[in-house]
C-alpha cells in the first residue's frame, strides 16, 4: 500500500505530505486530451451516413465521386439551439479528462472513474453512462412533466469527465473506515485535482454549500458499510454520504466481476416486463425477476435517482439535519415504504411510466409537491423548487 494511503488512514492531523503526493498523482492523470480535429470538405471518412459534431458543427459522411468525404450539414450549435435539446440522444463525446466548457452551475456533472491498474470498460464513450443518464431523466419527467434535471453538456451532448484514480481498488477499499473524513477528503482532493470545485463541508459542518452536483460511476468495488453491529460487505451500490453533494455508484463486485444490470438503460425494459408479466391477467407468467435484477443488487439507475434526491434535499439544511440526527432505522427513507422511490425498499422494478413504479413522494407531504402536513408551502423542503430542474416544455 502506498505511503499516501497509509497517511490517509492515520487521520487529518498528519495529512500534509500525503496530500502533496496525492495531488501530484492526480495531476499526472488529469492532463487534457485533444478534442477531435475539425473535418473539412476534403477530409475522407469511413462509411456513408456517419455523422459527427465537432466544435458545434454537424458533419455527415457522403460519397463524392469515388471517395467518401465529410460534408458540413449544419452550422455551429448555439446556446439557444441546444437549450431544450436532449443531450443523450446524440452520439457520445470523445474521452476527456477535463471539464469541457459549459454552464458549470446548478447542473449535474457525470464522472467515469477507473482505478490504477484496474479495468476500463470505457463507459464514458460507449454510451452506457449517456443511456442511463437519459433514463434517469425519463423517470424524473414522468414524475414532473415538462421538467428534467439539468445535466452538464458540451455542444449539446452529455459531458462525462474521465479520471483514473491514483490508487488501486484494494487501496481505495481500505479508506472505508467508521471515521470522518478520510474518504470525504479523498474525493475532495480527487475532484479538485480534476479542476472541479467540490468540497465536502464535513470539516465545517455544512451541507448544501456547493452549486453543482456530481455523479461518479466507479469501475470497481466499494468498501464495507458500518452499522450498529459492526462493518459488513456492501456490493454494487453507492457510498454512504450523498448529503455532501457527490453520489458514487460502484460498478463491480468484490471478485472484480461487473455488477448485474449495467447495460446503459433502465431495467426492466418494457420488452422484459411484457415477457414476464400479463397486465390483463395481473400475474407473472414468465421468469421473474430477470437475471439482471436477481441477487438483491439495485440497478444503477435507481441508485443515481436516490443519490440525486439526497443531494438536492441537502440544500434545505434544516431538512437534512432533521434526518441525519435520527438513528438510521428511524430515518424517513427507510420507513416510507415501497411506493416512494426515495425509500431504500422502493418498488423500482417496473418500466419507466408503469403505474406501479415507485413515485416521487406519493403522499406529497415530505419532499416533492408538498400539499399537506406541516411542510406544506415550505419551499425549503419542496424539491419542485430546486434550482437543478430545467424545463423541457412551456
Amino acid at each position: 500500500m502506498t505511503s499516501s494511503i497509509a497517511d490517509l488512514r492515520s487521520g487529518r492531523r498528519r495529512r500534509g505530505a500525503a496530500w502533496s503526493v496525492l495531488l501530484l498523482l492526480l495531476a499526472s492523470v488529469v492532463s487534457p486530451m485533444p478534442v477531435a480535429a475539425m473535418p473539412t470538405n476534403k477530409t475522407v471518412c469511413a462509411r456513408v451516413g456517419l455523422t459527427r459534431v465537432v466544435n458545434g458543427i454537424r458533419w455527415r459522411c457522403d460519397r463524392q465521386g469515388r471517395v467518401l468525404r465529410w460534408t458540413r450539414i449544419s452550422s455551429a450549435v448555439t446556446s439557444t439551439t441546444v437549450k431544450n435539446a436532449d443531450p443523450v440522444k446524440l452520439s457520445p463525446l470523445e474521452r476527456s479528462t477535463i471539464d469541457r466548457p459549459g454552464v458549470g452551475q446548478w447542473d449535474v456533472k457525470f464522472i467515469y472513474a477507473t482505478f490504477k491498474g484496474g479495468p476500463d470498460s470505457r463507459r464514458d464513450i460507449s454510451g452506457d453512462i449517456q443511456g442511463i443518464a437519459n433514463d434517469v431523466n425519463r423517470y424524473f419527467e414522468s414524475q414532473f412533466p415538462g421538467h428534467r434535471v439539468r445535466y452538464d453538456t458540451y455542444q449539446g451532448r452529455l459531458d462525462v469527465q474521465y479520471v483514473e484514480l491514483p490508487v488501486t481498488n484494494k487501496e481505495f477499499r481500505s479508506l472505508f473506515v467508521d471515521d470522518c473524513c478520510i474518504l470525504d477528503d479523498f474525493f475532495q482532493q480527487t475532484l479538485q485535482g480534476m479542476g472541479l470545485k467540490w468540497t465536502h463541508g464535513m470539516d465545517r459542518n455544512v451541507y448544501g454549500h456547493n452549486d453543482r452536483l456530481y455523479v461518479m460511476l466507479a469501475e470497481g468495488f466499494r468498501g464495507p458499510k458500518f452499522g450498529p453491529d459492526g462493518p459488513y460487505e456492501y456490493e454494487c451500490t453507492d457510498w454512504d454520504n450523498n448529503w455532501t453533494g457527490i453520489s458514487v455508484r460502484f460498478l463491480r463486485k468484490l471478485d472484480g466481476t461487473p455488477c448485474p444490470g449495467q447495460v446503459g438503460y433502465w431495467l426492466p425494459t418494457p420488452e422484459q416486463w411484457k415477457a414476464s408479466y400479463s397486465e390483463t391477467r395481473r400475474e407473472f407468467l414468465g421468469a421473474w425477476p430477470i437475471p439482471e435484477l436477481s441477487g438483491g443488487f439495485k440497478p444503477w439507475g435507481f441508485t443515481i435517482i436516490r443519490g440525486l434526491l439526497f443531494m438536492m434535499m441537502a440544500y434545505c439544511e434544516k431538512g437534512a439535519r432533521e434526518i441525519i440526527k435520527l438513528p438510521t432505522p428511524e430515518r424517513p427513507y427507510v420507513l416510507r415504504g415501497n411506493s416512494d422511490i426515495w425509500s431504500s425498499g422502493s418498488q423500482f422494478d417496473r418500466p419507466i411510466g408503469h403505474p406501479e413504479i415507485a413515485k416521487l413522494d406519493p403522499t406529497h407531504d415530505y419532499y416533492f409537491k408538498i400539499t399537506n402536513g406541516p411542510r406544506a408551502r415550505d419551499t425549503c423542503y419542496d424539491l419542485q423548487y430546486s434550482k437543478y430542474w430545467e424545463k423541457t416544455s412551456g
